[in-house]
């Protein structure tokens, strides 16, 4: 796999790791509100959650489900935040769902949020956004696993396709670069 620079935020890690979807969403909710909800993996660790920005990984050419996958049994190469395996990897962001059913080429924009675990288990928030990208309400749902609802199409079963492909990403923080002496930047 190609080396990739990818931004990640890291939040603190949450009190109680079964409430982690909900605190997702609300991430979610603020970031349309801010129109800055663009799609990102998430990784829940013991030491934090991780946020990844998946433009690079779009912009490379990867396959999202198959980089997925391969954080279901990532590694972060430097000690500190976000260090210990990964408990659930996850989807956040603003989207677009395709409806097979629908016109060709229909789709409509979404806001998600989906957390997946090792025992394959899930947890889904998803709302319908209208034309000026706001939160319908009354299109809200929250389907989970435990509840016996059906997995959403095009989403999870990545622990077990990291496992079955043998999938693993390493990454750490990128250090600064250092700038030489006579660089505009150096004062």
């Amino acid at each position: 796999m190609p080396q990739l620079q990818i931004r990640i935020h890291t939040l603190s890690p949450s009190a109680d790791p079964a409430t982690e979807g909900e605190r997702l969403r609300r991430l979610v909710q603020q970031a349309v509100a801010r129109a800055a909800a663009a799609p990102a993996a998430v990784v829940v660790r013991p030491g934090g959650t991780e946020i990844i920005e998946l433009r690079p990984v779009a912009e490379a050419g990867l396959s999202l489900p198959l980089f997925l996958a391969g954080l279901t049994r990532s590694e972060r190469e430097d000690a500190g935040a976000g260090a210990g395996p990964p408990l659930a990897v996850g989807l956040i962001g603003q989207l677009r769902l395709h409806r097979p059913s629908g016109p060709a080429g229909g789709s409509v924009p979404v806001a998600l949020a989906f957390l997946e675990w090792p025992d394959c288990s899930w947890w889904q928030w998803q709302v319908l956004l209208g034309g000026d990208r706001a939160l319908l309400e009354e299109t809200e749902m929250i389907r989970r696993a435990e509840d016996g609802d059906p997995l959403p199409a095009g989403l999870g079963r990545w622990w077990s396709l990291g496992r079955r492909r043998r999938l693993q990403i390493r990454y750490s923080a990128a250090s600064p670069a250092i700038q030489p002496l006579e660089s505009p930047l150096v004062h």
